[in-house]
């Protein structure tokens, strides 16, 4: 397994983040959880935290392996489960499990704390892992420009859409009778461009009633074809769903 294990959880580790809501961003954080998971609320409300917090793109990525059990979630999908797998197959492991952070596209020690994750970017990039390739988005009516900067290798462009914030009331399953918010729920994934390190311009279409946010990656892949390192992150917030 891809696993960074880090022997310093220092204050001095911990990258100085702004409270920009939008721009380019040093940390990109993912969870994979689910509604019908119990020991999720936990770690959905360090994601809600890190959201808040600023600096840091957070994305909440709800997998349907739960759904079977009593309650499907209404933010999950197979893509999200699809995507959670293929960063096991990069980390040479075969299980999956809910919940699980990524950050910058590693596997990395499950913290309990946002202080912890934000620990582990702060980490990262001491290792050279940094997200380090300049990205801008400008949205104008329903188009979207995305300019990538310059750099190595190869990576690809990929639009996220997310709501920023939905409480739900979860009827049946493990979490039956809580409600719950959930911050930056990921909608939608596509792939709009690849990058070979040459400043790329790409236009394309605004997802429609995805939800209020929205990202570009700039992703690697790893060598079994699944998502990699991410080496580009930027955040736009759209009014409206």
């Amino acid at each position: 397994m891809r696993l960074l294990t880090f022997a310093a959880m220092a204050m001095s580790s911990i990258l100085s983040f702004n409270n920009a809501s939008a721009g380019e961003v040093k940390g990109v954080v993912e969870l994979f959880t689910s509604q019908g998971c119990s020991s999720c609320p936990p770690a959905d409300r360090v994601l809600s935290q890190i959201a808040s917090q600023g600096g840091v793109l957070a994305l909440a990525f709800h997998v349907d392996y739960w759904d079977r059990l009593g309650w499907k979630d209404t933010f999950s999908s197979k893509a999200h489960t699809q995507r959670q797998r293929g960063y096991g197959n990069g980390f040479n492991t075969n299980t999956i499990y809910t919940p699980q952070f990524i950050v910058n596209g590693y596997a990395v020690p499950q913290s309990g704390s946002s202080q912890g994750i934000r620990a582990s970017i702060g980490e990262l990039g001491a290792r050279g892992h940094n997200i380090n390739v300049p990205l801008k988005v400008l949205v104008k009516g329903g188009q979207i420009t995305v300019e990538a900067g310059e750099g190595s290798g190869a990576a690809s462009l990929i639009l996220v859409s997310y709501v920023q914030s939905k409480t739900v009331d979860i009827g049946r399953g493990e979490n039956a009778g809580r409600k719950i918010e959930y911050r930056n729920a990921v909608t939608g994934v596509r792939t709009i461009g690849k990058w070979n390190g040459n400043k790329l311009t790409v236009e394309t279409a605004k997802p429609s009633g995805s939800g209020s946010g929205l990202a570009v990656l700039l992703q690697r892949t790893n060598a079994s074809g699944g998502p990699g390192e991410i080496i580009g992150a930027y955040v736009v917030s759209i009014s409206g769903s």
